[in-house]
């Protein structure tokens, strides 16, 4: 079975580790953490595929979570998102 991979969008520094450290210690499941929009773009790559899961907290310093939910469902991105 493939790893599960799981972005943690989450400004705060401490719950964002504590989040990727629980999900990482999990079998199976391989956990990336960033705390801002632009870092989660980022992240995502380009054809927005490089991770299964998206957790997305919805209040963060560069704008809203809902806003890049929204962006993703439009351009097709289908994983799931837990705002």
């Amino acid at each position: 079975m493939a790893e599960t991979r799981v972005l943690v969008v989450e400004d705060d520094r401490i719950l964002r580790g504590l989040l990727v450290d629980v999900i990482g210690s999990q079998p199976d499941y391989c956990a990336t953490g960033v705390g801002t929009l632009a870092e989660a773009e980022a992240a995502l790559g380009p054809l927005r595929d490089a991770f299964d899961v998206l957790l997305l907290d919805q209040n963060l310093p560069d704008g809203e979570g809902g806003e890049l939910c929204q962006s993703l469902r439009q351009a097709g991105v289908t994983m799931p998102i837990i705002i």
